[in-house]
């Protein structure tokens, strides 16, 4: 049966030179053990993961502070010029953080301002205000 697969003789040879010694290996380095660490060689690219894990901590903080109903549909998508912006997952979650239905209305107001009261702890810079958008989805 040896020798019937592609490249089997050549895996062959390697293994019997392996085995009487005449083959090197060389050794292998060990790869980058972390994101962080790759990054500390390169200052855009740690700049962008401060700002990827401060991001990471605020949506953190606004899911802890989100009612039931609409943690993980609605998430931090960006903060512009002292705007917490939020993205929601559909129109229908938008609606509810935005208010615009009279059903809703009290119970988004008060997310919305429990979002923005949580994520001014934490965000360095002012936060004035919240939008909500809705989140395009990728299309297959």
């Amino acid at each position: 049966m040896k020798g019937n697969l592609p490249g089997a003789s050549r895996l062959e040879a390697l293994c019997s030179n392996l085995e009487t010694g005449s083959v090197t290996i060389l050794e292998m380095k060990r790869p980058e053990s972390s994101a962080r660490e790759i990054a500390g060689k390169d200052r855009q690219l740690a700049s962008l993961m401060r700002a990827a894990e401060a991001f990471e901590a605020l949506d953190q903080r606004l899911q802890a502070v989100l009612s039931e109903v609409s943690r993980g549909r609605i998430r931090v998508a960006c903060v512009d010029q002292g705007e917490l912006v939020l993205a929601a997952e559909s129109p229908v979650w938008a609606t509810v953080l935005a208010a615009e239905s009279p059903v809703w209305a009290t119970r988004a107001r008060l997310e919305a301002d429990t979002c923005l009261d949580a994520a001014r702890e934490i965000w360095p810079g002012e936060l004035r205000s919240v939008k909500v958008i809705v989140q395009k989805r990728a299309s297959l």
